[in-house]
């Protein structure tokens, strides 16, 4: 009883975040999506996909409201940089922000458009949307990839529990790009080769993996951007104490040259 009720207590918290709701929605959308392969009803499954479609609108609504974080961090985007210890992983985040900015509102115009609200081409946005979503996937497979070799290079002990979020991270990526290959029009690489039951799946791991990382997290990703805050703030006051040191050494040396006068 109590072990059940420690697991919805993580559930609560999970959906209290707006990562973890948006994970939580896209988790169901991919097993409605899964389940609608499997069942030779015609009429249930025309339901289940009706379900599954206006459940991946309500995510694209949610998605709106993280622009105007992406958008800070694009205007951030210099200052990290200047403060930054290492300028490829800065690089890379920045560029999947970007990125992932990008896509969103491609997405925006995408579904304005489907809506009637705009003349434009749906389809035409809804697919650059797609093509910058997979950039920004290998971005961070690239990135996911250059953290674990620094681990295993660098880190002597331990090196299974230092790499493990990210090694899981990673598979969940890797999952995403392969399935969203998938989507994309018949001869780019593997496009249109898995199967629809195939591809839910890759998506379903992704989601689920992604959503138990962010249930483990949760507190981290605040601790994560207080730590990079509370960096730039140490650099600033390091900065402020060598100048400091120097003038005080500059005293020093004028007060010497008086009384050796």
């Amino acid at each position: 009883m109590e072990n059940n009720k420690l697991f919805f207590e993580r559930i609560v918290s999970l959906l209290e975040t707006f990562a973890g709701r948006d994970k939580a929605i896209r988790t169901l959308y991919c097993t409605l999506s899964l389940i609608s392969t499997k069942i030779q009803n015609e009429e249930i499954n025309e339901k289940i996909v009706a379900f599954a479609k206006q459940l991946s609108k309500a995510r694209l609504v949610f998605r709106m409201f993280s622009q105007p974080s992406l958008f800070l961090s694009a205007i951030r985007i210099s200052e990290n940089w200047r403060n930054s210890i290492d300028h490829i992983e800065t690089f890379l985040n920045s560029w999947s922000n970007i990125l992932y900015l990008i896509c969103g509102w491609t997405e925006i115009i995408g579904w304005l458009s489907e809506a009637k609200l705009l003349k434009k081409n749906s389809a035409k946005f809804f697919q650059l949307s797609l093509h910058l979503w997979v950039l920004a996937l290998l971005t961070n497979i690239i990135r996911c990839i250059r953290q674990i070799l620094i681990k295993i290079i660098y880190k002597k002990h331990k090196i299974f529990k230092l790499i493990k979020d990210d090694f899981i991270s990673l598979i969940a990526l890797t999952s995403d790009f392969i399935a969203a290959i998938n989507s994309f029009p018949k001869g780019i690489l593997w496009a249109g080769k898995l199967s629809s039951s195939k591809s839910c799946s890759l998506f379903l791991i992704a989601s689920i993996i992604v959503k138990q990382l962010n249930a483990n997290n949760s507190v981290n990703i605040g601790l994560s951007y207080l730590g990079q805050l509370l960096q730039s703030k140490l650099i600033l006051v390091e900065k402020l104490l060598i100048n400091e040191q120097l003038l005080l050494l500059k005293l020093h040396e004028i007060q010497l040259g008086m009384n050796c006068q």
